[in-house]
């Protein structure tokens, strides 16, 4: 992630020193994004992410909690956002959250290079996602995103998620997409924890669903306007279509009566949001979180 992330904030740097003083990263409209005094990479990466997003976003005032009264955005601990402090609200182990007192909403996580925690960026895109209505399907801003022009945010007092599962890493195989992309497209995937893990069971579409739905349109991926399947990462199903997910649901049902699962572990998938997750129950009636694996790349069990 060093290369990319923090190779995207070379200009964000400049911006950030040509335009405004330490504290305040940006200014627009009624909101303004600050920093802290001596910020760290990743806090200005996210910071990056954050205006650059909003400005593609709100065209007019942030409605927030009933309100267009001013909003200050702290990526990580700026000193002028004063109702938090580290002391009561920073992430000692891995995680990040969501913060409101007042107009004032504080976005922090857990930053640790030597385990490759990225939390404060994390933090930024959960924020983008579960407030603002921003998906993210495929590596690729103009036809893998889609954005909710001007949402009216309702923000909790706070928000620290607590996922079921966790996505460890995305694939390195692709064809016309950059290592840089994917790498920032697995952060937007909510990717905390980039590292290789074990499998307990393979499941994928690649070179097989295109084939196997060639005669049933809706069950596949909508890209450019056009229903197809074709090279990795435009080869996945129509996630959309409730058929689609009975279908993988039924599959690997298929594999655990078959016993290529022996343990209660999920199946994760490196290209899958994470609100694709599903559960389901065995014959056994033991209960299973899946998280269907749509790529190439071997997906990852955890507990």
């Amino acid at each position: 992630m060093n290369r990319i992330c923090y190779g995207v904030t070379a200009g964000v740097l400049l911006f950030s020193a040509m335009t405004m003083h330490s504290k305040e990263f940006a200014r627009n409209l009624n909101y303004r994004i600050c920093i802290p005094d001596s910020p760290s990479k990743m806090e200005l990466a996210a910071a990056g992410e954050l205006s650059s997003y909003l400005q593609r976003i709100c065209k007019n005032k942030i409605r927030m909690n009933g309100s267009e009264k001013e909003i200050l955005f702290s990526v990580g601990f700026a000193p002028e956002a004063t109702e938090f402090s580290k002391g009561k609200d920073a992430f000692k182990e891995s995680g990040f959250g969501v913060f409101c007192r007042g107009r004032q909403v504080l976005l922090t996580g857990l930053d640790d290079p030597v385990e490759r925690e990225e939390g404060t960026l994390l933090c930024v895109y959960y924020f983008l996602r579960r407030y603002t209505g921003w998906k993210v399907y495929a590596p690729d801003p103009v036809h893998g995103e889609k954005i909710v022009p001007d949402p009216v945010l309702t923000l909790p007092e706070a928000d620290k998620p607590v996922f079921s599962f966790v996505i460890r890493d995305m694939t390195r195989f692709f064809t016309d997409t950059t290592a840089g992309q994917m790498a920032l497209y697995a952060r937007k995937q909510l990717c905390h924890n980039p590292r290789w893990a074990g499998a307990t069971v393979y499941y994928t579409v690649l070179n097989k669903w295109g084939k196997r739905f060639r005669d049933q349109k809706d069950m596949l991926g909508l890209y450019k306007g056009k229903r197809r399947s074709i090279l990795y990462p435009y080869h996945l199903p129509c996630l959309t279509n409730p058929k689609v997910k009975e279908v993988i649901v039924r599959d690997i049902l298929g594999m655990i009566r078959a016993g290529r699962i022996r343990r209660k572990w999920f199946c994760g998938s490196s290209a899958m949001p994470l609100s694709n997750a599903v559960n389901v129950q065995t014959a056994e009636k033991s209960p299973i979180t899946m998280i269907i694996s749509t790529d190439s790349s071997f997906p990852y069990g955890t507990r």
